[in-house]
Formats: structure tokens, C-alpha cells, sequence
């Protein structure tokens, strides 16, 4: 995950991006996945997914989704402060928009890519 500048319209956005020179076909799936996910739920507190696509380098397409920039503390860093017998759903309790994404069915929560705020 990157903070970047989008020049239009002008905002800071957080980008998630993967090479695709190492991604597998299963794996480019569950980007795309992630992204279509993302993008249709709508809630407060989850980020708003901007744009999804690809960008050719000289080293190989990269995929990307631009996303709104929220800042917080990430899921990591909360449940590491809390201890090993930090539960994960707990967690997501804490989290703006963590009871729409569990009632969604979103069952996978990468602790890095998820900030409390």
C-alpha cells in the first residue's frame, strides 16, 4: 500500500498495487476480486474505491486500485499493541465500516490493509 497524489481531480489517495510479472493467475483473481468487492460496498467508514486498472512500465504491467486515503492506525499495529489474545473480529468491531464488511461476508481482513480511525 502507497500514499500517492492524484493529479485530477487534485487528492491523496492510497494505492495498493501488484506487479504483474508476479502474479499468478489465481492471484490477479483475487486482486480483481478485491476490487469489485470494495468498490460496491458503501459505508462511512470503508474506504471509497476510486479506480481499478493497469499501468505499463518497462518492467511489466502493474495492477493497481486507487482507493480513498483514511488515516488511522493500521489493524496490525492495534492488534499487536493489545497482545497475542487479540481476536481479529473484535477488532473489526473497532473499525469504521468492520460490522458492514463482516455482514457482507468479507471474511478476509489483511491487519496492513486496514486502518482504525
Amino acid at each position: 500500500m502507497f500514499l500517492a497524489q492524484q493529479e485530477r481531480p487534485s487528492r491523496t489517495v492510497a494505492l495498493r498495487v501488484i506487479h504483474g510479472s508476479v502474479l499468478s493467475q489465481r492471484t490477479l483473481r483475487r486482486f480483481e476480486q478485491e476490487a469489485e468487492v470494495l468498490a460496491r460496498l458503501h459505508h462511512p467508514g470503508i474506504a471509497q474505491v476510486y479506480q481499478v486498472g493497469t499501468y505499463a512500465t518497462p518492467q511489466g504491467e502493474l495492477h493497481y486500485i486507487a482507493m480513498e486515503y483514511v488515516e488511522g492506525e493500521r489493524l496490525d499495529a492495534f492488534v499487536a499493541r493489545r497482545g497475542p489474545r487479540a481476536d481479529i473480529a473484535v477488532a473489526c468491531r473497532h473499525i469504521p465500516g468492520g460490522e458492514a464488511l463482516l455482514d457482507q461476508g468479507v471474511l478476509v481482513l489483511l491487519p496492513d490493509r486496514a486502518c482504525l480511525s
